[in-house]
This record gives structure tokens, C-alpha cells and sequence, in this order.
């Protein structure tokens, strides 16, 4: 999650969600009677022609109901529009906003509890260190991507010779040399767990490979076409979808991470999980929980009552400081919570009371 602005004085932050998780913390955090604003699509009839079109525009909603949309990886911000175009007239009208990963949120709250800053305040610290590279013949940039935006982390000239000139070839081998080395530098430095490189042509990926031939901490390489190198190419990469690919995918390798840890406890030291949903329910009641981790699928092909129990059990996680891993559909990990009901947990400290399993 990245907290684009924040205009506490107004009762407005403008939040970006980049992973399965940040959607649900925002799950948690909006409440009934809060205004949300996004851009959405409303059907619109036009008088004369008596036709009528979807268009794209900017709403505001006074929330009245939040709820997961099933079969897809949504949530609905149901409510009446307090702001929108004038033209249209889609003030005093009902309103559903369709949020998910990448969509930017500004959400206005009369008064911002503490609890709820600190869950957004942790969610944006703790996104994973995201370093974007853009290159070309001319200049090299790379930057951070952290919640207030790009800190510059590097900006330079390349002084190459004319590509017709005697030794370019050389010349050109010693430069992605010394941003490769710049590069794995900056990685240690910072704790980087992702790097994706943009630029024009294929010097992204003889530099990349260039880092993976020399790096020795483990990272996710990605690459992506930007028109330029230098900071005008990290503006550019960094609105790019690619960076919420990413973070998606460490998501993947944070959940089996955890998925590894529950499963070796299972074998070891059994008292020290809980699997499904009421054995979980309970440990969450006793504030038992450190990890869960919940299937994706899971919230979308459960019953009513299911998945109402599944999103208290994640709010009060939230609430609790647990950690909480939305497993992402379509991996083993996800297939493996699935068939152990949907959720497990890793415990703070064993449940001596906890009734035998079948």
C-alpha cells in the first residue's frame, strides 16, 4: 500500500492498493458514513437520442455498505454520490465503486481514529523495498519506489562516444559494468527485494543480466520498456503495471515462506497452529494468532455466512496486529490452504484447551 497524500486537517488520505492484502486492510479501515472518491464508470442516458453509455468519471460515495464481490477480486463501496460531474446528474443518486489492486482511493473520514492511521501508517512501511533502474545510451536513473513517491537514489551520464566511433563497444561494456556494480551496491544497501529495469532497446537486459551474473543476495529481476533513460524514465516506469506484478509476486513467495513455517510446525510441534475455520476463529478470540493465511478462493466461493465469518476473522486479525497473507489464487500454495479449509494460522503460543482434532 502507498499513501499517495495525506491532508489529515481535511479528513482525506489518498491511498494506492497494490496487493490482495492492501485490499483488504482497506476492507478494514473504511467504515459507514466515510466518503470514498474514485474513478469509476456509470451508465448514462442521453436525452434526445434516448441512448445511453457507460463513461468514465470521477465519484465520490457516502459509504453505506462495503462488500466483497464475488468471483473476482473486487470489493464494492456501496452509497449515495455526494460529488461527481454536475452534467450528469449523479449527485443524490446510489452508487457502487468496483476497488481493487492498483486503484487509487481518496477516503474522508470526519475524524481518523488512531488504530486505523497506524494499520494504513504499518501497511505503507512495511511494502517491500522496490528499486526501479531506468537506462539507455545516454543516462542512467534509479530510485526508490517509497510511499511518499521516488527518493533518487542514482543520476547519471553515460559520456559514451558515437555508436560509429572507434571503441564504443568497449567503452559501452565498461559503462552497464559500472551501473551493474551500482546496482548490486545500492541493492545491499537499501535491503532491495525488487528490481525492475526500464529503458528503450536491450541495454535493460545486458545489465540485468549483468547483476544476476554478479548479485549475491536473492532478488526478483523484472524488466519493462520505458522511452527514456534517467529520472524522466523512472516517472515513467513507476506508473507502469509492472510494479504491482511484482509486488504480487512477492506476495506468492511471502505466502510460501509462511506456508513452510505452518507445515513444519504441523509436523513438529502441532499445538503451535490451527487450521479451518472455527479451530482459527477460536485462536483469533484468544489473540493466539501471529500469522494467517487465507486462500483467496476461499472468499470468493464461500457461502454468505462463510465469507461473512472469514472477513470478521480478518478485521479482527488486522485489529489484533497480526500478520495477515491474502494467498493469492492459481499457486500450490493457495491449493494447499485451500484443502485445509480456506484458513490457517500460525500461533503466538499453543492452545492447551483446544478440543482434539478429528
Amino acid at each position: 500500500m502507498r499513501i499517495v497524500e495525506k491532508r489529515l486537517d481535511k479528513g482525506c488520505i489518498v491511498l494506492q492498493l497494490e496487493t490482495p492484502d492492501d485490499l483488504w486492510i482497506f476492507y478494514t479501515v473504511v467504515e459507514s458514513g466515510d466518503i470514498v472518491a474514485s474513478k469509476t464508470t456509470r451508465e448514462v442516458k442521453f436525452e434526445g437520442s434516448g441512448e445511453s453509455r457507460r463513461i468514465p468519471m470521477n465519484i465520490a460515495v457516502r459509504v453505506e455498505e462495503v462488500e466483497y464481490q464475488q468471483f473476482s477480486d473486487k470489493l464494492r463501496v456501496r452509497g449515495v454520490v455526494v460529488e461527481g460531474p454536475d452534467e450528469h446528474g449523479v449527485i443524490g443518486k446510489h452508487h457502487a465503486l468496483s476497488i481493487g489492486v492498483g486503484s487509487i482511493i481518496m477516503l474522508y473520514k470526519e475524524k481518523w481514529p488512531k488504530v486505523l492511521l497506524d494499520r494504513l501508517e504499518k501497511a505503507s512501511s512495511s511494502r517491500e523495498n522496490v528499486m526501479l533502474v531506468a537506462i539507455d545510451y545516454e543516462e542512467i536513473g534509479a530510485a526508490l519506489l517509497t510511499s511518499q513517491g521516488l527518493q533518487k537514489l542514482l543520476e547519471s551520464h553515460s559520456h559514451l562516444p558515437g555508436k560509429d566511433g572507434p571503441g564504443f563497444e568497449e567503452e559501452l561494456e565498461s559503462y552497464l559494468n559500472r551501473v551493474a556494480s551500482s546496482i548490486i551496491e545500492l541493492v545491499d544497501r537499501h535491503g532491495v527485494n525488487i528490481v525492475i529495469i526500464g529503458g528503450p532497446g536491450q541495454l535493460k537486459h545486458r545489465v540485468g543480466n549483468k547483476v544476476l551474473e554478479k548479485i549475491c543476495r536473492k532478488i526478483l529481476l523484472y524488466y519493462d520498456s520505458t522511452s527514456m533513460g534517467g529520472y524522466a524514465g523512472l516517472l515513467e516506469l513507476s506508473k507502469r503495471d509492472i510494479v504491482t506484478s511484482a509486488l504480487k509476486d512477492f506476495e506468492l513467495i511471502k505466502a510460501e515462506k509462511a506456508f513452510n513455517e505452518f507445515t513444519k510446525l504441523l509436523q513438529e510441534r502441532e499445538s503451535m497452529v490451527a487450521y479451518g475455520l472455527r479451530e482459527v476463529e477460536e485462536a483469533a478470540i484468544s489473540n493466539a494468532v501471529r500469522t494467517l493465511l487465507v486462500s483467496e478462493s476461499s472468499l470468493k466461493t464461500s457461502s454468505d455466512e462463510e465469507r461473512r465469518r472469514l472477513l470478521k476473522l480478518i478485521e479482527e486479525a488486522y485489529a489484533k496486529g497480526s500478520e495477515v497473507i491474502i494467498v493469492p489464487k492459481g499457486g500450490d500454495v493457495e491449493a494447499q490452504v485451500e484443502s485445509l479449509g480456506g484458513v490457517i494460522a500460525i500461533l503466538r503460543y499453543p492452545l492447551m484447551h483446544r478440543e482434539a482434532r478429528s
